[in-house]
């Protein structure tokens, strides 16, 4: 028996390994060509949702097809402004959307600027009214704008040259666009001594950018004293060196007129940071191990449909869509909802179970040209997903 036991276990054992070789290898070719299988339907499935988003876009608009438009003829600042106007509208029509976008790495740049008295007169005779056109390029790119992120006035206040009959005066700079004044800031100042005072004027310099008409100059007003004197003292050769000898310093022309210094980066016009709302969502991926019903996102270009012709404005759709089973008690929509989920467990051939549905939608909103080649909006209900339930 014991010889037995010794001759036949070495060709157990190989056959043995032989069996689990074909166990493993046959689970793995067949797993092989699920997931050929399931990319195939999942790929379906992706155009599937395309064309029903597409002809869901033609139904809005009325249209049995695409409209034949000429191809975009602006030019790249007329297609900016485009997609400016969108954001602008958007930001009007749902308070929750992002205001900005992240700058984009390394387009950092810095402006400086000499001010001088403006020709133009100053709203009041008291003020004093500084100019400068900031030469702020925007980028090649059309979907993409530079931003000022930090805009500082520095005024110099030349005391030695203005004796003050007391040692505080209220400073107040005013932007001014030829119909109404608006107060930027109001300080009281130190005149015991000269030095420079440093305004943040960011705001008024980015509505400069996007909109070059309302650059009617910056106006400071100094309570009880002549601000031109203050900020614009007639600096000759005698009197710097004089200034220079009390204060123990090196004064030229440059350094004591005031001087705006712009920041400024590249962002992308809409694209977006992700939205905080009151709903604890994770989306999931294909492929992550989530089988149970879930939000999934797939994009759609609107350059990869053709349609960037016609569509200005987003560049593509987050076609968000729910997938996945709804197994008992999970993420039910509703009482009734975990009722029909009972019931369907008790009596599989009458009820159905729940399917896994959009709870909560919201519209998509597109700017577009019409078939003459006239710019609208167009908002399409319940367009975009934001949460799944069972149901």
């Amino acid at each position: 028996m014991k010889l037995y036991y010794e001759c036949t276990f070495p060709a157990v054992l190989i056959t043995v390994l032989h069996l689990t070789i074909l166990c493993v290898a046959k689970p793995a070719s067949v797993s092989n060509a699920l997931d050929t299988t399931d990319r195939q339907t999942d790929q379906q499935s992706h155009l599937k949702r395309v064309e029903a988003f597409k002809q869901k876009i033609l139904d809005g608009l009325q249209y049995q097809s695409a409209p034949r438009v000429t191809t975009i003829n602006e030019t790249i600042a007329e297609k900016r402004k485009l997609i400016q106007m969108y954001r602008s509208y958007m930001r009007k029509k749902d308070r929750d959307y992002p205001q900005e976008s992240e700058p984009i790495s390394g387009t950092d740049r810095m402006h400086r600027y000499s001010l001088r008295p403006g020709i133009k007169k100053a709203s009041q005779e008291e003020r004093l009214k500084v100019f400068v056109l900031p030469k702020v390029e925007h980028p090649e790119d059309h979907t993409r704008e530079r931003a000022v992120y930090s805009a500082k006035l520095k005024l110099f206040k030349h005391t030695s040259f203005t004796p003050p009959s007391t040692n505080e005066v209220e400073i107040k700079l005013y932007s001014n666009n030829q119909v109404i004044d608006t107060l930027i800031e109001s300080r009281t100042i130190d005149l015991s001594r000269d030095g420079w005072e440093i305004f943040d004027i960011t705001q008024v310099v980015q509505d400069w950018i996007e909109d070059p008409e309302l650059n009617n100059g910056i106006e400071i007003f100094a309570d009880g004293l002549n601000a031109g004197q203050l900020v614009f003292p007639s600096l000759n050769s005698t009197e710097r060196k004089s200034f220079a000898s009390a204060t123990n310093t090196t004064v030229s022309i440059n350094s004591v007129v005031p001087i705006l210094e712009i920041k400024t980066h590249e962002r992308s016009i809409l694209k977006r940071v992700k939205r905080q709302n009151n709903i604890e969502r994770r989306d999931c991926v294909k492929g992550d191990g989530e089988s149970r019903c879930c939000r999934f996102t797939t994009t759609i270009a609107f350059s990869d449909l053709g349609w960037d012709d016609w569509i200005i404005a987003p560049p593509d759709y987050e076609a968000h869509y729910c997938d996945g089973s709804c197994p008992d008690r999970f993420k039910m929509a509703n009482t009734f909802a975990g009722i029909q989920a009972r019931l369907h467990t008790l009596y599989p051939n009458k009820f159905p179970k729940p399917c896994c549905v959009p709870s909560k939608l919201s519209p998509l909103t597109i700017l577009h040209k019409d078939s003459n080649g006239k710019y609208q909006f167009t908002d399409y209900p319940d367009m975009i997903v934001e949460d799944c339930k069972c149901a």
